[in-house]
């Protein structure tokens, strides 16, 4: 992966364990991801979290029920070699 790239995770689910829990799991086993809240505006503000994972759900937002989160790398700065 480019040390730039923005990758997102993206689920048509509401269930912990294949949403949050899954990108916990990554986050641990890839210490040089982080999440991003995506741009402000974009997204209405309450479907996301503090840390910007956006969940839809049916009974709140009258949607299917969705997980999102941005992941990016911690030195998106850098030039790899």
């Amino acid at each position: 992966m480019h040390p730039s790239m923005l990758s997102p995770s993206i689920a048509c689910s509401i269930e912990s364990a294949e949403n949050e829990a899954q990108v916990e799991a990554f986050l641990q086993r890839h210490p040089k991801f982080v999440t991003e809240a995506p741009p402000e505006g974009l997204l209405p503000q309450e479907c996301l979290s503090e840390d910007g994972r956006l969940t839809m759900l049916p009974h709140v937002h009258g949607t299917d029920g969705a997980f999102a989160v941005r992941l990016r790398r911690r030195d998106a700065g850098a030039v790899a070699a």
